[in-house]
């Protein structure tokens, strides 16, 4: 992150040196606040949320069933044989892994959904402060939710004119 810092200020210095006598315009937004008012964010929300909920459905079933075999396991215990009792403490222990596996696929699977449906909505969203910036003349654009600025003046705040441009303000 410094080191974005100091590439910044390096560059910003020497467009400000070249251009002493042109008005350099630079302006910032904050891509959250765009990118959570727009309705695409909210369909993906709730997409996300139901696959989500599929997910936690069946493994609560997985873990319900599995407790029902420990419970069998613990009931009958002392009356089962040795080969029955190792036979369903390795089923278990598939089980175990089976629900583990699953957790891990279903992550991954969610992870997965979410770079998918996100990426249309950023490229939208970044085009529309690519046109901002053009239509007004701004130089630089700055997005304050990454963190690549500390301060800025209000004035220069393109995320009304953003949202504007996308239909949303």
């Amino acid at each position: 992150m410094n080191k974005f810092f100091i590439s910044a200020g390096i560059i910003l210095s020497t467009l400000l040196s070249f251009n002493a006598n042109a008005q350099l315009k630079i302006g910032y937004i904050n891509s959250e606040d765009i990118l959570y008012s727009m309705p695409e964010e909210k369909v993906m929300e709730e997409t996300l949320k139901k696959k989500s909920d599929e997910y936690q459905m069946a493994l609560e079933k997985m873990y319900a069933d599995y407790g029902k075999s420990v419970e069998e396991l613990q009931a009958k215990g002392n009356t089962l044989s040795e080969p029955i009792k190792e036979t369903m403490m390795k089923d278990l222990a598939n089980r175990e892994r089976t629900i583990k596996e699953f957790e891990e696929k279903a992550q991954a699977d969610l992870q997965k959904l979410q770079g998918q449906l996100l990426q249309p909505i950023q490229d939208k969203a970044n085009t529309a402060v690519k046109a901002v910036a053009k239509e007004n003349g701004y130089a630089w654009v700055f997005d304050l939710a990454s963190g690549s600025i500390v301060t800025a003046p209000e004035g220069d705040d393109l995320t009304p004119l953003v949202k504007k441009k996308l239909g949303i303000l």
